[in-house]
């Protein structure tokens, strides 16, 4: 192989490992999703308690399409397990309606363990709203001095996020003074509870992220409803085992803030690792490059070299001269020819100019 054709690879070569150093670079950085989805701008959620200790949802459930969907579910756990006990739910009267107020068709299965729900509907690049209307049956709990409402609105489960969520809560008939009402929110810091009136609590939550759960919790004199009686806890008792969500909360959202700060330092450290990398490679490869080039690429310089030769400028025979400017291959008749002059210039044979005369007819 020619030195041309030497450094023609050597270039090739390089040039071929430069690309995928760039490729792997742009792989660094997120690119934009494809195809379609969705998300929760918001969601709003009314809870009527009722006296009989049972309590109705209205879900206003908002999603923003991105594509062509068609169909959308949901799943309510039938049995809640706290940290030391666990007790079973009913869902009665489930349906789900559109915008319209008109009727949606809903496939409902319903296990030991889980509610399941799948609704159809079309939508495409578009925002819908459905309702989402239920009677829980067994999720208020009836102490010796208060009632508890303990319910997780948005589930693990849910793998997008929301924007916004509002939960009103309603007791059957105002309470005598708003101290004996306690509203609390678990699940994201932005979350906030309040008491609105003698009768009414909200919870409100921005940029839920997905698969972040919020439950709320509200506590009132007993009396007011009839729920499933216990003697697990008490007013103190709740106060207090609030008081201690509310440490542990802190603590792991401070732990959580520390691991997103390490975990960006260390991708900072990684980016800038690779940028050094990439530019001492690049460098690298041009030191190189120019080693090589300068080795059995560059031309050679050569001087006091005549602009024209009037003689021959070495003492090669033709024929290895063609062959050498040719880089390879086999000497052509012509060179056969220059040889023949060549031998002739050196004396080694002669050349004798003869008439030959022939008779034609």
């Amino acid at each position: 192989m020619g030195k041309k054709n030497q450094v023609h690879h050597l270039k090739l070569r390089w040039l071929g490992w430069l690309s995928w150093g760039l490729l792997l670079l742009i792989s660094l950085f997120p690119q934009p999703a494809l195809g379609k989805n969705f998300y929760f701008p918001q969601v709003k959620i009314e809870i009527h308690i009722q006296p009989d200790g049972s309590f109705i949802v209205d879900e206003f459930r908002t999603y923003e399409f991105e594509g062509s969907f068609s169909w959308a579910s949901l799943w309510i756990p039938l049995r809640v397990k706290r940290q030391t006990y666990s007790y079973n739910l009913q869902i009665e009267n489930f349906s789900i309606k559109d915008e319209q107020s008109q009727p949606l068709p809903v496939e409902v299965n319903a296990s030991s363990n889980r509610y399941e729900a799948k609704w159809f509907y079309q939508a495409q690049n578009q925002r819908r709203t459905f309702h989402i209307h239920y009677r829980v049956q067994g999720g208020i709990f009836s102490y010796p001095d208060v009632s508890e409402l303990y319910w997780q609105v948005i589930g693990s489960g849910w793998d997008k996020p929301t924007a916004y969520l509002v939960v009103n809560v309603y007791l059957p008939q105002p309470v005598s003074q708003q101290e004996d009402i306690l509203v609390y929110g678990h699940g994201p810091l932005s979350g906030r509870a309040e008491i609105v009136d003698l009768q009414t609590a909200r919870f409100t939550a921005t940029n839920i992220p997905a698969y972040q759960m919020v439950e709320i919790r509200m506590v009132w004199p007993a009396g007011l409803v009839q729920g499933i009686p216990s003697k697990r806890h008490t007013k103190a008792s709740i106060q207090a085992e609030e008081a201690r969500f509310v440490e542990e909360t802190v603590a792991q959202a401070r732990q959580a803030q520390e691991q997103a700060r390490l975990k960006a330092q260390r991708r900072r450290l990684i980016l800038r690792l690779w940028l050094l990398l990439l530019v001492l490679g690049t460098l690298g490869w041009l030191v190189t490059y120019l080693k090589i080039w300068k080795k059995i690429g560059q031309e050679y310089q050569f001087e006091g070299i005549p602009e024209y030769f009037r003689e021959p400028p070495s003492d090669l025979p033709p024929a290895l001269v063609e062959v050498l400017l040719g880089e390879g291959g086999k000497a052509s008749p012509r060179a056969f020819t220059a040889t023949v002059f060549d031998l002739a210039r050196r004396g080694l044979i002669g050349i004798e100019d003869t008439t030959i005369e022939r008779e034609t007819l």
